[in-house]
């Protein structure tokens, strides 16, 4: 099985208020005040499963084995969903699932 997800994601402004500044003058090296805004972004997600053991069990349900890989951020558009959060990069992930 295979699916493949894309998303854009446009700008957005996120009002921070005067917390960051406000705070600033308790550190001796200040605190840098983030950008209200964020800027636009492209999401590729991929997944990739093979299904390699199935057999229906006595009760009537399937009992199934896969081995799958998914990438998130495909393209690897580092960004950030919120002005103070991480900044987002690409991941791979690999998984075996059984049901038995």
């Amino acid at each position: 099985s295979a699916e493949t997800t894309f998303y854009y994601v446009g700008a957005a402004d996120y009002p921070l208020g005067t917390a960051f500044a406000s705070l600033a003058q308790f550190f001796p090296t200040g605190i840098p005040v983030p950008q209200e805004r964020v800027p636009s972004y492209n999401l590729l997600n991929i997944r990739i499963g093979y299904r390699f053991w199935q057999q229906r069990a006595s009760a009537g349900y399937l009992r199934e084995a896969e081995v799958a890989a998914s990438i998130f951020n495909a393209l690897n558009d580092k960004h950030k969903e919120h002005p103070v959060g991480e900044t987002i990069g690409s991941r791979a992930m690999g998984w075996l699932t059984i049901r038995y």
